[in-house]
């Protein structure tokens, strides 16, 4: 019996053993936070903090560390804060720096008898700076539009310089860039004192880049320094299209002001001068436009040169002109002027007619429907004379039976000494005059009207081309007349003309500014390239052997 009751108090035991667990008290954490800072003068500001006394552990002590951000090596400043007994405290402090017109990094530490508790950072504004801030704009201003508030028209992929105007030196924790407050950008900046400029107030700058996948349009610019935005005074314009190199291995003497055309597959560009000579021959280069492979033909035939070797006031002239199967240019001998005809069979060139009309330089040259349309330009015959003539005679040539035709003279204004870009598209021929009107000419009716005004900065020895569907505009020369004196800028801008919507529109600038190239459509693509370069206002006149393919027509 005893046996058995010591066996049954044994099992109790064991199945009171069995059933017994550990028990785990987890307690809340002691904290520390910052609610709020309000500056309340140039010295003094107001923080306020909640400390959660938590469970489980003996608060000693908090404090507030404050960093002067303003000069670099300031001796931080360090307030306590004193604690209660309450479970959650919420106090506010008054604090005054003595440093006027300073910024601080604030946290707030709280020690117990076992951890080290912080908060977050909090930065306090205690200058009273005046923000300001916009782009370097392009550097004649050419493109911008202050009735739309647009500062700067880029591509996409540009890098901008940002210049941030203010009142007092401050080196800012975080910069961000964003484009229609939205759009965060790489950027850079550099507030480091060394770097700014001084005057009434001081200037950092930095850059800014726009992404290569940005849409076309309108954007403002808007900064956020820390906790503060503000927007740069004027908005970008992103361009759509893209140019790519598609050749950069031109074998030639790098000339621009070649004549061109383009026969099945292969351009061929002829020629090519400086000024007024044609240097001592005029090659001929055949360029077979897919496989990208230069091949020299027969230099062009000109008469027999001077004493010194060249042809003095010799110039084939810069156009782009073919039927289907033949190429064409124009030379000026002096005041003579030849209409040759190339057989890239053969490779054989022969001269077949002579203009009829007075003007030399600067003349309206086209090929329509086998017809050779030459007028305009200037009658320099007279070397004495104090003004050139301009006549505005206008003739066409049969290129199958020779004949000149003469047609209704050319307005006024379409006769002069530049080259001015003319296109064809469809059954009309369109052509861009100095004063910027776009002219229209049909041939049917031998009639001239005005289409349209560009909008863009006028231009001489640019190029128009069309791609079936639209016009193209590419670049040309700009004559600046400004104060540091009188010079060429060769432009780098593309514009193109929607006939569904009647107006020009512009699209990605080229990679180079461009004047006195070549341009032509293949496969209702535009191309472009191998002519003078001018980088910037005082760089000298390069030539530019490189022809791009502007992608992305939209």
């Amino acid at each position: 019996m005893k046996h058995t009751l010591r066996s049954l108090c044994f099992i109790f035991i064991l199945v009171i053993l069995t059933n017994c667990k550990e028990e785990i008290i987890i307690y809340e954490s002691p904290s520390i936070s910052l609610i709020q800072i309000v500056s309340t003068g140039l010295t003094t500001f107001d923080v306020t903090v909640e400390i959660n006394k938590g469970e489980g552990q003996e608060l000693k002590n908090a404090k507030l560390e404050i960093e002067d951000i303003t000069v670099s090596g300031s001796t931080s400043i360090s307030e306590q804060i004193p604690l209660s007994s309450d479970k959650v405290q919420n106090l506010t402090l008054s604090i005054n720096t003595g440093r006027p017109n300073h910024d601080f990094l604030i946290h707030a530490v709280l020690v117990t008898d076992h951890y080290t508790y912080t908060s977050e950072q909090k930065i306090v504004r205690l200058t009273k700076n005046h923000y300001s801030a916009w782009f370097n704009p392009d550097p004649f201003g050419l493109y911008a539009n202050s009735s739309q508030n647009i500062g700067l028209v880029v591509n996409p992929g540009t890098t901008i310089q940002i210049n941030i105007e203010y009142d007092n030196i401050y080196i800012p924790n975080s910069v961000k860039v964003k484009l229609n407050e939205t759009y965060e950008i790489e950027s850079s900046f550099d507030f480091s004192p060394e770097r700014a400029s001084y005057g009434d107030n001081i200037i950092s700058w930095g850059t800014a880049k726009i992404p290569e996948d940005i849409d076309a349009g309108e954007y403002t610019v808007d900064l956020y320094i820390e906790d503060r935005h503000f927007t740069c005074l004027s908005k970008i314009k992103v361009l759509g299209g893209k140019w790519e190199i598609y050749e950069n291995g031109y074998p030639g003497e790098k000339r621009g002001n070649y004549a061109s055309f383009v026969l099945g597959d292969k351009l061929y560009v002829v020629g090519g001068h400086f000024y007024v000579t044609a240097l001592d021959y005029s090659p001929v280069w055949e360029y077979d436009i897919p496989s990208k492979q230069w091949k020299q033909k027969k230099n062009f035939p000109h008469n027999t040169p001077n004493e010194s070797g060249v042809f003095w006031d010799t110039e084939i002239l810069p156009y782009h002109m073919q039927t289907q199967s033949e190429g064409y240019v124009i030379v000026r001998y002096s005041q003579t002027v030849a209409i040759w005809r190339y057989d890239n069979v053969n490779d054989e060139w022969e001269e077949i007619a002579q203009y009829p009309g007075l003007g030399e330089r600067g003349l309206i040259a086209f090929i329509f429907d086998n017809y050779l349309y030459v007028g305009g330009g200037i009658d320099n015959s007279d070397p004495t004379a104090f003004m050139w003539d301009k006549p505005r005679e206008f003739f066409k040539c049969n290129l199958t039976t020779l004949q000149w035709s003469k047609l209704n003279d050319l307005p006024e204004s379409l006769a002069d000494n530049y080259y001015f870009p003319t296109c064809i598209h469809d059954d009309k021929i369109y052509y861009l005059e100095t004063s910027r009107r776009f002219w229209e000419y049909s041939p049917n009716d031998d009639i001239w009207i005005v289409k349209d005004n560009f909008p863009g900065p006028w231009r001489v020895h640019s190029k128009m081309v069309s791609n079936g569907k639209n016009i193209y505009l590419l670049g040309g020369e700009y004559y600046a007349f400004t104060m540091m004196g009188n010079g060429t800028i060769a432009l780098k801008d593309t514009w193109v003309y929607d006939f569904n919507e009647s107006q020009w529109k512009q699209k990605a600038f080229l990679p180079a500014y461009i004047a006195n190239g070549i341009a032509f459509s293949y496969k209702n693509q535009i191309y472009t390239g191998m002519g003078y370069i001018i980088e910037d206002w005082n760089s000298p006149n390069n030539k530019n052997q490189y022809i791009y393919r502007l992608n992305s027509l939209d």
